[in-house]
């Protein structure tokens, strides 16, 4: 037995998909965007890129001018990393986890300016190894009073 479909059920399933369908278009676009400075040099950065652009929209803007960046959005010096970003108000330094980015936009912790993963610890997002080895890290939130503090820790036993 086939079954045609009316004009008007047609029409009125039209209609929906030209209301709804924008809808959840929107839905789906990432909420927030994260502007991320690297130096085109360096090839770790676009592997985070990679992950983060599963949650995040995520513009990137290539620069050999990093300490000027760093400086000007007054990173911590002794948390310094090889690439920059902000997301909303907080700086996200390094290769900090995605997870951790979206907790810390939920939470919205006071007087947090930012989170940094020192340096370029093997198995954090972008830095990982063919061996599936993930190396102790820590992600600290840095505050604007100058106070750091672990926010996560990931990797060993």
């Amino acid at each position: 037995m086939t079954k045609f479909i009316s004009r008007r059920n047609a029409l009125l399933s039209g209609a929906a998909l030209a209301i709804l369908g924008p809808a959840a278009i929107r839905a789906a676009e990432p909420k927030y965007q994260i502007t991320l400075y690297r130096d085109p040099d360096c090839a770790c950065c676009m592997d985070w890129v990679a992950i983060a652009q599963r949650s995040f929209a995520v513009e990137v803007i290539h620069t050999h001018g990093m300490m000027d960046i760093k400086q000007k959005l007054d990173v911590p010096s002794d948390l310094m990393s090889c690439h920059t970003g902000v997301v909303d108000k907080y700086i996200i330094e390094g290769h900090v986890p995605i997870a951790d980015i979206e907790r810390l936009l939920r939470e919205r912790p006071y007087l947090v300016r930012g989170l940094a993963v020192p340096g370029m610890p093997v198995g954090a997002p972008g830095m990982e190894s063919p061996d599936g080895r993930v190396d102790p890290f820590s992600v600290i939130a840095f505050r604007s009073d100058g106070e750091i503090r672990a926010f996560s820790r990931h990797g060993g036993a």
